[in-house]
Parts: C-alpha cells; structure tokens; sequence
C-alpha cells in the first residue's frame, strides 16, 4: 500500500460500553469496505475497543468519520465517542477472515447462557400455559353444565307458560 500509515484509535461508550455489544465484529466489517488493513480490535480497560489501522490518511480519517455516524445493530448503543487517530509506529497484523470468523463464534458463545435462561422461561411459561389450560378447560365445563341447567329450566318455563295458556283458552271457551 503506497503511502501507508499505520494508525490507532478507540472506540468508547459515552451511554454506555463498547465491549460485548459486537463491536469489533462490526468494525471488521465497516472498515474493511474502505480498503484499508485493519488489525483485530482489542478490548481496552473501560469499555473501549482499541483499534489498528493501515492505510493512506485520508481514507483512514474517512473511515473513522463514518464510524463515528454508525452503530452496530446487535445491541442498542447509546452516544458513543471515537477518538481522533493517532499515526505512527504501531505493532500491525492485519486480521485475516479466520480471526473473524473466531471472533463471531466468540461473540455468540457468549450469548449462550442468555439462550439457556430463555429456554428456561419457555418451558416455565409453558408449564403455566398448561395450567391455565386446565382452568379454562374447568371453566368451559362449568359453563357447559349451566348452560345445559338453565336451557332445562327455560324448557321448563315455556312449557308452564304453554300450558297456562291452554289452560286459560280452555277456560274461556
């Protein structure tokens, strides 16, 4: 790359981190559309995401303004402060599509237990789902029963209307 220059910058949660949210997976990505090389972005203490780049300084400005204007969609990501670039010697090994494709499996290990929990509310909303059932069934019987007792007392009443109108024809003839 002609005129490269290696530079560094962070990436820091101003509502919140940086870290465990698919940052680094999403920096891989959105930089790598500007064609410039970019090593594996390092977790830094206090929510940051520290990252390597290579390339001419303008597209590496480019390429931070954009991070600047884009979050990734995994998480909800408040403000978020990317720090200006800093150019000059830094240790620079390009990541290669194995590092990210470790790095997603990494990220998704980590969603693993909140899956586990999920599953486990599932099967507790299903063992609740199965008592309402037995509920709503009880309650349907129920009401099968007083329907049937009030369609026999309605029978009964019209039938004792019924008669009580033969019986006053009857009587006035």
């Amino acid at each position: 790359m002609p005129d490269a220059l290696i530079a560094q910058f962070t990436i820091k949660g101003a509502d919140g981190e940086a870290q465990d949210v698919g940052y680094r997976v999403f920096i891989l990505t959105a930089l790598k559309g500007y064609g410039i090389d970019v090593s594996m972005p390092i977790n830094v203490p206090g929510g940051g995401v520290k990252v390597t780049v290579r390339g001419d300084e303008k597209t590496v400005r480019d390429a931070i303004e954009e991070l600047r204007k884009t979050k990734p969609d995994v998480k909800k990501v408040g403000k978020v402060d990317v720090s200006d670039p800093v150019f000059g010697s830094f240790d620079f090994k390009p990541f290669t599509n194995e590092d990210i494709q470790l790095l997603t499996l990494n990220q998704l290990s980590k969603g693993i237990p909140a899956i586990i929990r999920m599953d486990e509310k599932v099967d507790s909303i299903g063992g609740d789902i199965g008592d309402m059932k037995g509920v709503v069934t009880g309650l349907n019987n129920k009401y099968h029963i007083i329907s049937r007792t009030l369609n026999y007392q309605l029978i009964g009443i019209a039938l004792l209307v019924l008669m009580a109108l033969c019986a006053l024809v009857f009587l006035t003839r």
